[in-house]
């Protein structure tokens, strides 16, 4: 099957609807392009069939980076709240519009490997 190509809109993330991290249970149950912000930096830029499923349990695959940058910011008294911002986008394109979006705005969490952690039981 042939790619079909969308226009790429012009995005400001800071512009588009968002809501603080913290309340991420209320994002919209709608299709679309996430990013997370801290105030000066676009952290993260994904996609998601359901936003507020995508960010519902503490299962996110950056959530323990994002969680802990929140808590330096809350302990330093630096920075804005981290907020999670997102423009609406049909399922079939979600994959095109992030990759453009991760070229466009090049986020720091999105170049860095995720860390993942094995458990060995104790004897």
């Amino acid at each position: 099957m042939p790619m079909i190509t969308i226009p790429i809109p012009r995005v400001n993330p800071y512009r588009l609807p968002s809501i603080l991290w913290r309340d991420k249970s209320e994002l919209p149950l709608l299709s679309g392009i996430y990013f997370v912000l801290d105030g000066v930096d676009i952290l993260y830029v994904g996609k998601a069939k359901n936003l507020r499923r995508r960010w519902q349990s503490n299962s996110h695959h950056r959530y323990a980076a994002i969680a802990h940058l929140q808590r330096i910011i809350d302990d330093s008294k630096l920075g804005g709240p981290i907020k999670i911002a997102w423009v609406e986008c049909p399922e079939e394109y979600l994959s095109q519009l992030e990759r453009e979006m991760i070229k466009q705005f090049n986020p720091r969490f999105n170049s860095k490997p995720v860390r993942t952690f094995i458990c060995v039981p104790s004897k």
